[in-house]
């Protein structure tokens, strides 16, 4: 049997006292409550276009084909869903998550945050950053990002460019379909009028 006893002391807020035989537990009526989100443990509608691996193989982000659908972060270790994410498209780097909240980069300009960014190894939002571009991908140092449109289905990428990601600012355009870009973005591979050309980046050359 437990007796309950309202605290009614006049230097202090209102709480509730819990006497039983075998505890007593002051309980804080005015602490704020929890939030608390429940994540239906469903996949996506149709197959993934992009899987990535993070948190040394801990967790997995996917994006599906269709835009517009959800981004999940899923446990691999459970084979549960975390969290989704509202967003197009994704960028992953060291454990950091790049959702990109706009499709192309004409509504980032007047987006006030296009990307938003969560610490995928406490799971926490971060601030967003002052960029007015959507990221698709980074360099191996994080120093640099590519950025370019959505693309739908089989799309080639026509028109790209590379900023700083401290200042924000474009540092190259890439001109033509590009098709492949090393880790470092020293060099790329960019079709243009059928012919494929190994681009120096940083020096705008092709080789």
């Amino acid at each position: 049997m437990s007796l309950i006893l309202l605290n009614m002391d006049s230097n202090s807020d209102p709480t509730i006292i819990e006497n039983s035989k075998d505890r007593v537990e002051k309980i804080d009526r005015t602490a704020p409550e929890l939030s608390v989100e429940l994540v239906l443990n469903e996949g996506h509608a149709v197959s993934p276009r992009k899987i990535e691996v993070c948190n040394r193989g801990r967790f997995a982000v996917t994006e599906a084909e269709r835009p517009g659908e959800k981004i999940k972060l899923w446990d691999l270790k459970s084979a549960k869903l975390l969290q989704n994410f509202t967003g197009y498209d994704f960028a992953l780097s060291n454990d950091i998550l790049y959702i990109n909240k706009v499709a192309k980069n004409s509504a980032a300009i007047f987006t006030k945050d296009p990307v938003e960014v969560w610490d995928l190894k406490s799971l926490t939002q971060l601030p967003a950053p002052k960029w007015r571009h959507r990221v698709v991908k980074l360099s191996s140092d994080g120093s640099f990002a590519l950025s370019y449109d959505l693309l739908l289905e089989n799309q080639p990428v026509k028109e790209s460019i590379i900023f700083d990601t401290d200042s924000g600012k474009k540092v190259v355009r890439l001109f033509g379909e590009l098709i492949a870009i090393s880790k470092d973005f020293t060099y790329a591979l960019i079709n243009r009028n059928g012919l494929t050309f190994l681009v120096k980046v940083f020096e705008n050359l092709y080789l």
